[in-house]
This record gives C-alpha cells, sequence and structure tokens, in this order.
C-alpha cells in the first residue's frame, strides 16, 4: 500500500513523542521532589535554588542523567559527587 511509509513514519514519531515525553516527566518529578524538600524544610531554600540551577538544562539528556539527577535531588548524592558523576557519563 502506498499508505506504508506513511504509517510506519507515523508509528516512529508517537514512540519518539511518548519517550520524550517520560523524559521530561522524570525531569519534572526530579523538579517536584526537589520542591517537596524545600517545604518539608529538608533543605533550605539556598540549597533547593543552588540544586535547581545545577540541573537545569538537563531534561532533555539520556536516562542515566535522569537517574543521577533523581539521586541528586533526593540527596543521595551532593553536589560535587554529582558533577563528577555527570562528567564520566557525559
Amino acid at each position: 500500500s502506498t499508505l506504508f511509509p506513511y504509517t510506519t513514519l507515523f508509528r516512529s514519531l508517537i514512540v519518539f513523542l511518548l519517550y520524550k515525553r517520560r523524559k521530561n516527566y522524570s525531569f519534572e518529578k526530579s523538579m517536584e521532589i526537589l520542591k517537596e524538600r524545600c517545604v518539608r524544610e529538608e533543605i533550605s531554600v539556598d540549597e533547593f535554588r543552588e540544586k535547581r540551577a545545577v540541573i537545569q538544562g538537563l531534561e532533555g539528556l539520556d536516562s542515566a542523567v535522569i537517574i543521577l539527577v533523581d539521586k541528586y535531588v533526593k540527596g543521595e548524592i551532593n553536589s560535587e559527587e554529582f558533577s563528577v558523576m555527570l562528567e564520566e557519563i557525559k
């Protein structure tokens, strides 16, 4: 059928968009965790701002970065460890 190339392209586009959405959702979830930690006073406002500044701009990167961001905002690793690990996986 002449529609075959278009249906394949359409399916590929849907898969790509769902994948991007999942990655963005994961990043948004990390930001929510960071905000919640600040509200619960687990971290100071200054620490919240520092962590937010560090992770901004990383939302489009691969799943390894998303996992690293998640550990960072949960307080499982500090800023120095985060920077070292990020350089290793980039």
